[in-house]
């Protein structure tokens, strides 16, 4: 089953907690609303079971806008990680507009 957070605003999500020995990830932004808005997937590889601070970093360069991926973005990760989250420093206009992050990690390592 898909986990998910949602992002309305400048800022982070929560971070969603995965199984760090899983091989394959994949991430799935969407758009619910229109408007301006910047995002970033995030990455870590400390486990949130044994780091109360842990330490995120940009998957990539790439910068996800509800302009430019309207119909939403998947992401594959080959490597493990041990959680997932979004980042947003540009977020206005539209109509209430949020992004939605789900995540599914395959079954096997």
């Amino acid at each position: 089953m898909a986990q998910s957070v949602t992002l309305s605003s400048v800022g982070v999500t929560a971070g969603i907690g995965l199984n760090p020995v899983s091989k394959t990830t994949i991430a799935q932004i969407t758009f619910t609303a229109t408007g301006t808005s910047d995002l970033t997937l995030q990455a870590t590889l400390d486990d949130f079971q044994t780091s109360s601070s842990p330490v995120w970093g940009n998957v990539s360069t790439t910068h996800f806008s509800s302009l430019n991926f309207a119909d939403g973005v998947f992401i594959t990760l080959l490597s493990p990680v041990a959680g997932l989250r979004l980042s947003s420093s540009t977020w206005s206009g539209g109509t209430a507009p949020t992004a939605v992050l789900k995540v599914l990690q395959a079954v096997t390592a």
